[in-house]
Parts: C-alpha cells; sequence; structure tokens
C-alpha cells in the first residue's frame, strides 16, 4: 500500500465495513447462537461513501429551498429528522448476517433495514456510531 491510500477513505467508505453488534449493557459481542459461531453483523457504507456524501448535499439544499429555521425545534422535527436518519442508514447498509427477527432470519433487504433501524433504537445507535467512526473504514 502506498503511503496515500491511507488517505483514500471515498474507495473504503464505498466498499464497507463489518460492523460486529455488542450487547449494550456489557459491550461483549453478539452472536445469533449459544455456540458463539454466528456473529450478528452488519455491512456498511461510511460517511466518505458516495451514498452518504449524495444524501448529504440533497439535506443541504433541501434545507436551503425550504429556508428551514434551525433553531424552531418540535416533535415534528425531530420524528422528520429521526426519520431520515433511519433511511440514511438504510442506504448506507449493503448486508448483514444472521439477523433474527421474530424468531426468523431476515432476509436483507433496504426495507428491512429500516424495518430494524425504526424497531430496535440500539442497533440504529450502534451502527450511527460505527458510520461516524472513519477509522473503521481506513485500511492499514
Amino acid at each position: 500500500m502506498t503511503l496515500l491510500a491511507v488517505f483514500d477513505t471515498v474507495s473504503a467508505s464505498n466498499n464497507g465495513a463489518k460492523l460486529q453488534l455488542k450487547h449494550p449493557k456489557t459491550g461483549a459481542l453478539v452472536f445469533a447462537d449459544a455456540e458463539n459461531t454466528k456473529p450478528i453483523v452488519i455491512r456498511l457504507k461510511g460517511q466518505d461513501s458516495d451514498d452518504y456524501q449524495r444524501a448529504s448535499r440533497k439535506k443541504l439544499i433541501e434545507m436551503r429551498a425550504n429556508k428551514e429555521d434551525s433553531t424552531v425545534i418540535n416533535e415534528a422535527t425531530f420524528d422528520k429528522t429521526d426519520t431520515e436518519n433511519i433511511n440514511l442508514f438504510a442506504s448506507l447498509t449493503i448486508g448483514w448476517e444472521n439477523i433474527v427477527h421474530d424468531g426468523q432470519e431476515l432476509p436483507f433487504s433496504k426495507a428491512n433495514a429500516t424495518l430494524v433501524y425504526t424497531k430496535y433504537l440500539e442497533i440504529k445507535n450502534q451502527v450511527a456510531e460505527f458510520v461516524a467512526e472513519k477509522a473503521n473504514f481506513i485500511k492499514g
């Protein structure tokens, strides 16, 4: 790897990285089986990915076009922001392994990612923290 390759965070963010979910209380890695052979993993794109950058530009353009007052905060603002974040995280999700919902392994899709991030706040929070950390997307 050349020295400058470590600065190519766009390629690394587009390729994605694996987040293994952790128990919200203990911080221990979580598995889908008692033998700890099936890690619960979500593959995500990073903040420097084309998709994230495109979503950021779109949001900025919308805010300026609507002349949204960033000082006005109400329940509707929070709900809209939460929905936008869930949709963003779903769009950054490339795939997953061993996600079980209602006793069934849940196949990966953007719709199912939206469902998971809507229903399970802690998973959404872990995804948000992982995506925000550039080190997760830098090789070497």
